[in-house]
């Protein structure tokens, strides 16, 4: 396993503290900036099972930095009859450059290296429901099957249809934005962030009330375990009030059916209109004017 990628990660969890529960003995190789192929070809001996690659999804090393392609672990093969386990962590199933996102190592690119087995999540990257995927060569997907701890650790069926669900959206990428949120909204335009947030702004202060909306910029993350160091620019509303503290507006904003999550930054209450989906702008002008006693809002245009 790459020194670089032993990490931890959400709840304490370290992979390599689940490798030693196994039995397994872990032999970390390279250095926590720079891994070469020889430091793998060196570490190779009688004892070695698998070789583990695991990707980085929740951190980034920047600077002088080097790791071991897949493909290029692969080709060890030939000298020792090892596995080749690589741990892709967020799920990238397309390439996320098509979205104008730096280039994130995909289900797909993994396979056709040679992977034996390819680790990733069913939600970060995918948007589905909170699961772990594994894929691979057929005979060994049949062992992890069959293992008892398939058993005990299994999802259930609600997960399975959520994630059913969510992966045959894959199957048509022409539809593909219209039906993934998570990837609808890493995908929308600046421009109509911004006509959204200038109309929202316009109609909640359409009303009498003591509320001051601003349009400002702001940074989206795709997730704490998913494209670490990648903000994508986006839009807010920073709303203030100037009889309703901006705690107390958070909390009955949280309190609203359905709830709506924003944050305080500067003295402001702050809503990435990038997370909001179609039509739930409307939820948003309506808790407002409501919290400030200015009536429904109008239906949108």
């Amino acid at each position: 396993m790459d020194r670089g990628p032993s990490d931890e990660i959400g709840g304490s969890y370290r992979l390599q503290d689940c490798v030693h529960e196994s039995g397994a003995v872990l032999v970390e190789v390279g250095t926590t900036n720079k891994t070469h192929l020889s430091d793998y070809a060196t570490a190779l001996s009688e004892n070695t099972g698998a070789i583990l690659r695991v990707n980085p999804s929740n951190y980034r090393i920047v600077g002088f930095v080097e790791a071991v392609p897949v493909a290029e672990l692969v080709k060890l093969k030939q000298r020792r009859p090892v596995l080749v386990i690589d741990d892709l962590g967020c799920g990238a199933l397309i390439d996320l450059e098509r979205f104008g996102l730096p280039h994130e190592p995909t289900v797909p690119e993994s396979v056709a290296a040679g992977a034996d087995v390819v680790c990733f999540s069913g939600d970060k990257l995918i948007g589905g429901p909170q699961a772990g995927i594994i894929v691979g060569k057929k005979d060994l997907i049949e062992k992890i099957r069959k293992h008892p701890l398939t058993r005990m650790l299994r999802v259930c069926k609600l997960t399975e249809a959520a994630l059913q669900a969510t992966l045959r959206l894959f199957l048509h990428p022409g539809s593909l934005l219209d039906a993934n949120p998570t990837l609808r909204m890493a995908a929308v335009p600046l421009r109509d962030l911004k006509r959204k947030a200038t109309t929202m702004k316009r109609r909640i202060e359409e009303g009498p009330g003591c509320l001051e909306v601003r349009v400002v910029k702001a940074e989206s993350a795709m997730g704490g375990g998913s494209m670490p160091a990648v903000a994508l620019e986006s839009v807010a509303l920073a709303v203030r009030s100037g009889t309703v503290p901006p705690d107390r507006l958070l909390a009955l904003l949280r309190r609203n059916t359905p709830p709506i999550i924003a944050r305080i930054k500067e003295g402001d209450v702050v809503l990435d209109v990038r997370t909001l989906l179609c039509g739930e702008e409307r939820s948003v002008i309506e808790a407002l004017r409501r919290i400030h006693g200015s009536g429904p809002a109008r239906p949108e245009e």
